[in-house]
């Protein structure tokens, strides 16, 4: 991507050592999640990560950022464009 690039090109220019993760969000991801405990169907906890299955191949990943108390919990999207950490 150009934006990637012309990030990278000017953390070059400083004499630090800066590393970058450029990441996508989407806040309107149409995915529901829920856990069972018992007979009982209920919300995901706040902070609940979803890496595997319901997302690509890429680094990509659901987060439950808020609690629900009412209605269904709606995840965010993201997925991670360019990383050059060890993360």
């Amino acid at each position: 991507m150009v934006e990637i690039k012309e990030i990278l090109q000017s953390l070059a220019k400083k004499n630090e050592q800066i590393h970058l993760v450029y990441m996508l969000m989407d806040k309107d991801a149409n995915q529901k999640f829920f856990v069972e405990r018992g007979r009982d169907t209920m919300n995901p906890s706040s902070g609940m990560l979803v890496n595997s299955e319901a997302v690509g191949k890429g680094f990509e990943f659901y987060l439950v950022a808020q609690q629900c108390n009412r209605g269904t919990v709606k995840p965010t999207f993201y997925k991670v464009l360019y990383s050059d950490t060890f993360l």
